[in-house]
């Protein structure tokens, strides 16, 4: 059977047709429904408080715990509702307060976040009403995310004078630590938000944002807006692929006539390269601010932007060029300060908060939701919650999430001609809304992730009249695989000729030519079978060895460092490195389309790679681009794990023709270049096979796998010139074929069967 590959990492389906709601209860009152459904909502659920909602795969998260972990905390329980608003289940009050802004979901439903009991601070796995397990963390300011390989990982604001802090990071199996505690230094800045995206993190500060990978190495940044860090970060958001978009404050030198306001406001696009481009927003207002700036899956993002007399939502495409305009309805003065929500179609939905006379000399809060197309048009309003008859209900709408088909929302409300205060028991509230998908990008990102840690199974309790037994079945082991390294590892010149472009999805497309083949060493290989294999596949062609460290050099749409997907769970490693470095590519590419009366390619290229096999081979602690330094790396990130680093196999015959035809036409080569292109191929293997062993690395010895099957011979296990059909030389050329990826599997599969 073949395994799941992942490129970047395995892509699995998500259902949205179960849907939960949980609920984080700030005082442990008895669960109400209420007797009718105001203003038509398809359900009306009472809690106890306001509540702040997070969106989960299955359904939506209500916290309903406000008060400071500075203080005497609240106490909180979580609640679980279905879409009908039935119960699902219950995690009861046990004293402690839920941390509201420290709430991160993964693919599997479980939900991660920060509690806090006088003297004590943890972070909790609930798992479907099930504490999965909990550890300590400092007692400072937290910030929880869940990976797109998995893992959770806890920034904590505990840095001197409020500067840096500490990168934690855990399994979510069983709350182990993935790798040890990183500390991030005053050049960070104040810890404020923590996102997650595609292969990494973002950290923002008011002066800086900063990217990580996924082992928490600083890959781009920090990136400053200004030196000074006058003008400064405020609502930041983060698309699936890394892009930042924020709202920014820049000084201005005079103050708005409505308000004592110093600065203007600015959208501003930041990528792992650095800042794209800065806005300002619609200049047609006079003094104006912007808020709740959302990314879009265009490459786009909304934000709604104010002068304190008129609000609109405004698009602003990727490349900064302003999209659609609309202004949101509202049966009276609209107040500028709105949520805004878009789902995975480009759907954007948005709570305006607005006054009217209720009566009695009172003016009272309602709120309207308003949904918009992907191109701006303005779709009916989904919702309104204002007066209502001579009931004249008012409401004051807190936070809302989109699921698919249906806005769920939490709200103040009042059955009379009386002002709507903050505190009291709220609702969850339920609308339907046509065509509505999952809410954007948190949807997405689980896409990206692992299923994630099958659900705690259902316990089996027996009960005495002294005595409780409770058994649970432990997860099923499993064994981590991850394959890096380039083309020879990626399977470059074996593709699947049934498969459309050969190569598996997201490999060979505009951004991203890693050309990754089901036919490749390994996806070969087997694995012990007493376990479940988790399979991660990252090679990718044309790497080199800043590969590992940074974004891949050649392929703008791989974003991910090779060994940001190495961790302390890894079991095993297989790479290959070090060829593109030493420019096997540019020589081949000469030598096959050298001309007879040409200069000969070991005249040519000889001292350039003489010398790039010499530097590969040295250790220098100045020098990362090494392959000491290297395997160095890929063993401190996976320091659990066997590690098979592979040499290259030999091109020709030890006693190669006295020519051979290149592939190209009226092309050879020559017994001389033969006998050198073989050559060099066994210096730089030295040079691999003396660095792996001196880190500690498994070599695997390839040289000689072709034997008998070289190039110029009749079933060769290694492709020579493809050309494409406009005649140029293709990527595939010089690579093994499908024989040959087998014959290296072979090889592989004894040294780890060896162990």
């Amino acid at each position: 059977m073949r395994r799941q590959w992942a490129a970047p990492i395995s892509i699995r389906p998500l259902s949205l047709l179960t849907v939960a709601v949980v609920i984080a209860a700030a005082i442990a009152l008895p669960h109400a429904r209420a007797d009718t459904n105001p203003q038509g909502s398809e359900w009306s659920f009472t809690l106890p408080s306001s509540a702040t909602l997070s969106v989960l795969p299955n359904g939506v998260v209500a916290n309903t715990s406000n008060s400071s972990t500075t203080v005497t905390p609240d106490t909180s329980a979580l609640t679980a509702l279905t879409p009908s608003g039935a119960d699902l289940w219950h995690f009861p009050d046990n004293g402690q307060y839920i941390d509201q802004n420290d709430e991160a979901v993964d693919a599997a439903g479980t939900l991660y976040t920060t509690t806090y009991t006088p003297g004590a601070m943890r972070l909790v796995a609930y798992d479907h009403g099930v504490e999965r397990w909990s550890v300590p963390v400092p007692n400072a300011q937290n910030r929880v995310v869940v990976g797109t390989n998995g893992v959770v990982y806890d920034l904590i604001a505990d840095g001197p004078n409020d500067l840096g802090g500490t990168l934690h990071a855990f399994k979510a199996t069983d709350g182990a630590e993935a790798f040890p505690p990183i500390t991030l230094g005053s050049e960070y800045g104040f810890l404020l938000r923590f996102f997650a995206y595609d292969g990494g993190l973002v950290i923002q500060s008011p002066a800086a944002v900063s990217y990580l990978d996924l082992s928490g190495r600083l890959i781009g940044g920090p990136y400053k807006l200004s030196a000074d860090g006058s003008t400064y970060f405020h609502d930041v958001t983060v698309s699936p692929n890394g892009d930042i978009f924020s709202h920014a404050y820049e000084p201005k030198g005079d103050s708005c006539p409505e308000s004592p306001v110093y600065y203007k406001s600015l959208i501003v696009k930041v990528t792992l390269k650095g800042e794209i481009w800065r806005r300002p927003v619609d200049p047609s207002y006079s003094c104006s601010d912007a808020y709740s700036v959302v990314p879009l899956p265009d490459g786009g993002a909304v934000y709604e932007v104010s002068d304190f007399t008129k609000t609109s939502l405004q698009k602003i495409n990727g490349d900064g060029t302003v999209g659609w305009k609309q202004t949101p309805t509202a049966p009276g003065p609209i107040d500028h300060t709105t949520t805004l929500r878009a789902d995975a179609s480009g759907q954007v939905l948005v709570i305006t908060l607005f006054t009217f006379d209720c009566g009695d000399g009172f003016s009272c809060s309602g709120a309207a939701v308003d949904p918009f197309g992907p191109d701006g048009a303005a779709l009916t309003p989904a919702v309104l919650m204002g007066p209502v008859g001579d009931a004249r209900q008012s409401w004051q709408a807190d936070d809302f999430i989109t699921l698919q088909g249906q806005v769920v929302m939490s709200a103040l409300h009042s059955d009379g001609p009386r002002p709507v205060f903050s505190s009291g028991p709220h609702t969850l509230e339920s609308f339907a809304v046509a065509g509505l998908t999952g809410q954007y990008p948190q949807s997405t990102l689980w896409t990206l992730m692992p299923a994630g840690v099958p659900p705690v199974p259902a316990t089996t309790t027996t009960t005495t009249t002294t005595t409780t037994t409770t058994t649970t079945e432990p997860p099923p082991a499993s064994y981590e695989y991850v394959a890096l390294g380039d083309s020879y590892s990626s399977g470059e010149g074996a593709p699947e000729f049934d498969r459309p472009g050969g190569f598996i999805e997201g490999s060979d497309e505009p951004g991203n030519r890693c050309h990754r083949s089901v036919n490749a060493y390994p996806e070969l290989l087997r694995m012990p079978s007493a376990l479940t294999e988790s399979f991660s596949f990252h090679a990718c062609s044309g790497a080199i060895i800043e590969d590992f460290y940074t974004y891949n050099h050649n392929n703008s749409g791989e974003l991910t460092p090779q060994i940001t997907w190495l961790l302390s769970t890894t079991d095993l490693v297989t790479l290959t490195v070090g060829g593109n470095d030493a420019q096997f590519a540019d020589v081949m590419n000469y030598c096959a389309l050298r001309a007879a009366y040409q200069t000969s390619c070991q005249k040519v290229w000889q001292g350039a790679v003489d010398s790039v096999i010499t530097n590969l081979g040295i250790d220098s602690p100045s020098d990362r681009d090494t392959l000491p330094a290297v395997y160095r790396t890929v063993k401190n990130n996976a320091p659990n794990a066997k590690i098979y680093v592979l040499g290259y196999p030999r091109f020709f015959p030890v006693k190669p023709r006295a020519i051979c035809g290149t592939g190209v036409p009226g092309r050879t080569f020559s017994h001389s270049d033969m006998a050198w292109i073989n050559a060099e191929i066994a210096s730089l293997n030295r040079a691999i096979s003396k660095a792996a062993s001196d880190i500690g690395l498994h070599y695997v010895d390839v040289y000689n796998a072709f034997n008998g099957h070289e190039l110029c011979t009749s079933q060769p296990y290694m492709n020579r010139v493809v050309l494409s059909i406009s005649d140029t030389v293709r990527q595939q050329s010089y690579h093994p074929n499908q024989l040959g990826h087998k014959a290296m599997a072979k090889l592989v599969q004894t040294e780890i069967d060896r162990g």
